[in-house]
């Protein structure tokens, strides 16, 4: 959720967790549908993954699609607020390519989750992104570029890597000519 800290800052622990779970109790639909799954909520944010723990040959684009909708979402829950809440507004990252799924933590608490450096580069994708806007790594690019606009950022920098990345903005889904072939 994009300016997030202030909106804690202004209102009470109860108003910030009844409004989370408007939206989330609505986004988490849109990751079943794509065959999506939902790792875990990390305070206002939802870690999802794709292809895990079964493998999906179109996780890329299954991953985009997805957050296409929870953009579209969003902005429908938006226009429909109950009365007393505020709308939110999202960013999302995506990025492709191996990574571990497995239980991580101690013997006291363990958490089933993917982790490598291609978690950490689209949390890092995330961060770059502005309100309403979908960025994604280069190796999805890849997967999704007959099938999905995009505008190709500059190189960016992100914690934790030595040289900047290349990273693309989706606008959305390509269209499709009469004959059914992506134009």
């Amino acid at each position: 959720v994009c300016g997030f800290t202030s909106f804690s800052e202004k209102h009470s622990p109860d108003r910030v967790l009844v409004q989370l779970n408007f939206y989330f109790s609505s986004l988490v639909k849109i990751v079943h549908r794509h065959g999506g799954t939902l790792d875990k909520f990390i305070g206002d944010a939802m870690m999802i993954t794709t292809g895990v723990p079964l493998f999906d040959a179109q996780h890329g684009a299954n991953m985009v699609l997805l957050a296409l909708e929870i953009r579209r979402q969003v902005g429908q829950i938006n226009l429909n607020l109950p009365a007393g809440l505020e709308p939110f507004q999202v960013s999302c990252g995506i990025n492709s390519g191996e990574a571990i799924l497995g239980n991580v933590g101690s013997s006291e608490r363990m958490e089933f989750t993917v982790i490598g450096d291609t978690v950490n580069l689209a949390a890092r994708l995330q961060g770059k992104a502005g309100a309403m806007e979908i960025v994604i790594g280069s190796r999805t690019f890849d997967l999704v570029k007959d099938v999905v606009n995009v505008e190709p950022l500059e190189p960016v920098s992100v914690k934790g890597k030595s040289a900047p990345i290349q990273a693309y903005k989706v606008l959305g889904l390509k269209e499709k000519d009469a004959s059914g072939r992506t134009a």
